[in-house]
């Protein structure tokens, strides 16, 4: 078997679909389907990379650090607000 990498396209998004089943069929195991979530089919979502990144652990660590951001920034925003407020009376 090949260790090789294939970039593979179809006219249509029901082709490139078909592509990453018959892929996925015969053992390959590093399938990566790009395009928009909304026109897969429902069968390979998971090979789509917005499932891929959405199930990678660096992306919850980011997650996590973005919430970690928005809260600071609200913490900021609203200390920031009673200032001015304060300094206004």
């Amino acid at each position: 078997m090949c260790a090789c990498q294939v970039l593979a396209c179809a006219p249509s998004n029901i082709a490139v679909d078909n592509l990453v089943e018959k892929l996925a069929a015969n053992g390959a195991t590093k399938i990566v389907r790009l395009g928009h979530p909304a026109r897969l089919m429902p069968s390979i979502q998971r090979f789509s990379l917005d499932a891929i990144l959405s199930a990678s652990d660096e992306t919850k660590l980011v997650e996590d650090v973005r919430k970690d951001i928005n809260k600071a920034f609200v913490s900021i925003s609203v200390l920031n607000f009673v200032f001015i407020f304060d300094g206004l009376i």
